[in-house]
């Protein structure tokens, strides 16, 4: 279908936003929103690397183990008391969560936690807008100069990073 729009689009002289406008004016809103598909992927896209970043920068603060693999990492922090991390070798008897009359089935992960009170500062519902998260922010701020600093270099410098995280990935194999 790309290949088709491009095509088509080089051959009547116009660009993806007006080339279904050109051959069929009642299709002329379907441009538009293609381009706001487009804008609104891109955001989503944006979201998920700055969680990345997140999440990158979170682990690099907490070598040589990951912040979210135990429940007390957390404590007064995201942990709950309904947090309980199974693979930490604690027996649910002994937790906090069976202390405060938790159900097994009623407790989560550590990662549940650390994603729901520390990513995304999960609130009680719509009607609790909450604050912004300047963390998030400013991963946000470094995923978007990141995507701009790639796209303004062009593409074509692409192979030189592919090359050089091939080469790496081979020499750790080896």
């Amino acid at each position: 279908m790309f290949f088709l729009e491009v095509s088509v689009g080089q051959y009547l002289g116009v660009g993806g936003m007006s080339v279904v406008g050109q051959l069929a004016p009642i299709f002329k809103g379907v441009g538009y929103s293609a381009i706001m598909m487009v804008f609104l992927e891109n955001v989503y896209y944006i979201i998920v690397i700055t969680w990345t970043l997140f999440y990158l920068f979170n682990t690099f603060m907490d070598l040589p183990s990951l912040p979210w693999s135990d429940c007390s990492k957390g404590n007064g922090t995201w942990a709950t008391v309904s947090c309980w991390a199974p693979e930490s070798g604690i027996p649910y008897a002994e937790s906090v969560a069976a202390m405060h009359n938790i159900s097994e089935a009623d407790t989560e992960t550590a990662v549940e936690q650390f994603w729901k009170n520390e990513v995304l500062h999960a609130s009680g519902g719509i009607e609790e807008i909450g604050e912004v998260q300047w963390d998030l922010f400013i991963c946000l701020i470094v995923a978007w100069a990141l995507v701009y600093g790639f796209i303004w270099k062009g593409l074509h410098n692409s192979g030189k990073v592919r090359t050089g995280t091939s080469c790496t990935r081979i020499s750790n194999t080896t």
